[in-house]
């Protein structure tokens, strides 16, 4: 099977009266490995994930440019995030559904069910005649990906795949998902608001970054990468939050009077920028303002920690610094 990847080259789209939300957007998503690759889509709400992924679809058009698959007629199928079944089919036949599909019906194997079925634990539910209604929703979601197993899919979408199941179900699921992914060396595009998804199930992420009043940007990375270096400050927020601290150096609020209850007992991450001008470089500020942040940072004695053994007296902060848009300029460790 041939390298799966998706080229969005020069895409605009936005909604009506509004400003476009992509604009001139090029980015390349491929897999390369020997496996499958995951990539997890995130930002925040409302910055154009969804959409992405319904223009990868072709359930939108662009209003500019296009987008392109390797193979060139890839397969392109897709997880919800609550699973869609049929009440009046069997789960047996659920699972085999796809053969009645236009666009990919032709690459579907009947005898890739059982395997389907196997590798994904769904054997009991099958031996028990357990209606699709009755299915729990971790049980349900391992349908779909049994449905991908089925076919030939070269890229696969999931939109939040998870965000209904508890932390148990959904740990077996995103196994499961990363089972079928590297059997079949599928690109996946993972849309997800967990940082802990992305960290245990993905290979990559790609986070979307909107400053009002301009398009979105893409800054795509390895995941320990991301973790280490956060591209902007929603990322800061979404990887490390409760244990990180955002200030805006344009506040004239003194530091050693912010209130102790709205910094983060614990805090180890610290985003600096500047909202009405770019920050350059470090300067001495920095130490001072970490260490002002520190004192506010204990209430009633407490100590900040960053681990169940780590010496109070051999912190290390990571302090990071983000221009007025938000976006990543230069960081390093700030051993107080």
């Amino acid at each position: 099977m041939p390298d799966a990847a998706i080229h969005f080259l020069d895409v605009t789209f936005g909604f009506e009266k509004r400003k476009p939300l992509f604009e001139g957007l090029c980015c390349s998503l491929a897999n390369t490995s020997n496996a499958g690759k995951i990539i997890a889509l995130m930002g925040p709400s409302g910055v154009g994930k969804t959409t992405f992924c319904d223009l990868a679809l072709g359930i939108r058009q662009p209003q500019k440019g296009s987008i392109n698959f390797e193979p060139r007629n890839a397969n392109v199928a897709m997880i919800p995030q609550k699973a869609v079944l049929f009440d009046e089919l069997s789960v047996e036949e659920n699972i085999a559904c796809l053969r009645y599909s236009k666009t990919l019906g032709r690459t579907f194997q009947e005898n890739r069910i059982k395997h389907a079925v196997e590798s994904l634990g769904l054997a009991d539910v099958l031996k028990s005649d357990t209606p699709a209604s009755a299915l729990s929703g971790g049980e349900a979601q391992r349908v779909m990906l049994a449905r991908i197993q089925t076919i030939d899919c070269d890229v696969l979408i999931l939109d939040e795949p998870s965000s209904f199941l508890d932390n148990r179900i959904k740990d077996s699921f995103l196994a499961a998902l990363r089972t079928t992914v590297d059997e079949s060396r599928l690109l996946a595009l993972m849309v997800t608001h967990v940082w802990d998804e992305a960290r245990e199930v993905a290979d990559e992420v790609l986070f979307f970054h909107r400053v009002p009043g301009s398009a979105v940007t893409l800054h795509g990375q390895p995941i320990s990468e991301a973790h280490r270096r956060p591209p902007t400050i929603d990322a800061l927020y979404g990887i490390h939050w409760p244990a990180c601290l955002v200030l805006d150096l344009a506040d004239k609020t003194p530091l050693a009077s912010l209130p102790a209850e709205k910094i983060p007992h614990g805090a180890r991450y610290v985003g600096l920028f500047k909202s009405n001008c770019g920050i350059t470089e470090r300067q001495d500020w920095s130490v001072k303002l970490w260490n002002e942040v520190r004192k506010s940072s204990k209430p009633n004695g407490r100590r900040l920690q960053t681990g169940a053994t780590a010496p109070a007296a051999d912190l290390n902060i990571a302090c990071e610094f983000y221009n007025s848009d938000g976006l990543f300029m230069k960081g390093q460790d700030l051993h107080l």
